[in-house]
């Protein structure tokens, strides 16, 4: 069995564990841009992971996220249009629709290559159809755990693990730029009470991840060599 853990599975877990609500509306309302914003702080997670070193390896495989473009215009009358010969359709892929300038709701048949709008697109308005391939890890558990159930709890471990260091990453960035605010607040004669009691939430919510993600390390650390191919 493979390990084949999809960018997709970080973020959904991920999502979960922000402190900041806005992030949960980014989610909901442009999911490839919530994608995009998060591949950076996936790949500060990859970095971080340190422990333990055989699933370190196994990390270190992956394939990059990819975004195309195709661009149509409406003829009034046509309401499907044909992806050009070009345009690679990936799995583990979203898609965006933009007419007008607005994103809306469309169906794609990847068989035929076809996009398909609920009603025809009005003369002149162009159309764009974005794909965005969320990007993936490849690599095996075989040779570090047998049985492929056990080896399905790994990567769910990894999952986890991975999740969580990407929420520090972010929340670390966050807090630097708290920092630097209650660094001009303190140079100035305005004496603000808030940019240092957010400081101290997010210091206190980012040690409570550290513990975390110390645990989860050390379980898997323990299950990988309990369950080590000999």
């Amino acid at each position: 069995m493979s390990l084949n853990i999809s960018f997709k599975n970080i973020y959904t877990k991920a999502i979960g564990l922000f402190d900041d609500p806005k992030l949960t509306i980014a989610y909901n309302t442009n999911l490839m841009q919530f994608y995009k914003l998060m591949y950076t702080y996936l790949q500060n997670s990859i970095s971080l992971f340190n422990n333990p070193l055989s699933a370190v390896r196994l990390l270190g495989a992956y394939k990059e996220p990819k975004g195309q473009m195709e661009v149509f215009v409406g003829d009034g009358i046509v309401k499907e249009f044909t992806l050009d010969e070009n345009f690679e359709i990936s799995e583990n892929s979203i898609y965006q629709y933009i007419v007008g300038g607005k994103i809306v709701e469309a169906t794609i048949d990847k068989n035929n290559r076809k996009i398909i709008f609920p009603q025809p697109i009005e003369k002149d308005v162009e159309v764009s159809v974005e794909q965005y391939y969320i990007g993936e890890f490849q690599s095996s558990f075989d040779s570090t755990v047998a049985k492929p159930e056990q080896q399905i709890i790994m990567i769910g471990q990894i999952q986890d693990i991975l999740a969580r260091l990407l929420v520090k990453s972010w929340g670390e960035n966050t807090r630097n730029f708290l920092l630097d605010i209650q660094n001009i607040l303190m140079d100035s004669d305005f004496k603000l009470h808030s940019a240092s009691a957010a400081l101290s939430s997010k210091n206190a919510w980012l040690d409570q991840l550290d513990q975390e993600i110390l645990q989860y390390q050390n379980k898997l650390a323990w299950n990988l060599k309990m369950l080590s191919v000999v």
